[in-house]
């Protein structure tokens, strides 16, 4: 094989895995748990944005949020201020480059499958401030898994 086909072989290789590894994510339950999951280490709230269905709710960790967020407008507000905060501590911290939270990988994730279209995902995770727990429920739409509902909570440190 001439350098040139070498050449193209290897940039249609490139861009066909390139291409698969993106459109992944939404191909099952556990895959949007996972992309959520990257996405909100990255502090990208379009990528987090993305995993979320038109009409999803949401109800976020934190005492100054003890409300239901509903739809992706408020889930855009609410997780943008927090993403600015987390961004300013992680650079003041001296992470300038993602991953900014260095959350730890889901461990224990179950999917409990619903029918063809419906699931629940949950996780956790162990963290020196304490032990994450979170709930998803996804829905199967024609473009793939999207969350329409997530819950987190948190536990205090053991």
């Amino acid at each position: 094989m001439t350098p040139m086909r070498w050449a193209l072989a290897a940039t249609v290789l490139f861009v066909s895995v390139a291409g698969a590894r993106e459109s992944e994510w939404y191909e099952s339950p556990e895959g949007v748990a996972r992309e959520f999951v990257a996405a909100l280490d990255h502090l990208d709230l379009e990528r987090i944005l993305s995993t979320q269905a038109e009409d999803a709710t949401m109800f976020f960790p934190h005492p100054s949020a003890s409300f239901r967020a509903e739809g992706l407008a408020a889930i855009r507000a609410r997780m943008s201020d927090a993403f600015e905060q987390a961004l300013a501590l992680a650079r003041k911290g001296g992470r300038t480059t993602p991953p900014y939270l260095g959350l730890p990988d889901p461990v224990s994730v179950k999917v409990q499958s619903i029918s063809e279209t419906a699931a629940v995902v949950t996780w956790m995770f162990d963290r020196p401030q304490g032990f994450g727990r979170r709930t998803a429920v996804m829905r199967r739409a024609t473009d793939g898994w999207r969350m329409v509902s997530f819950h987190s909570s948190n536990l205090p440190a053991r």
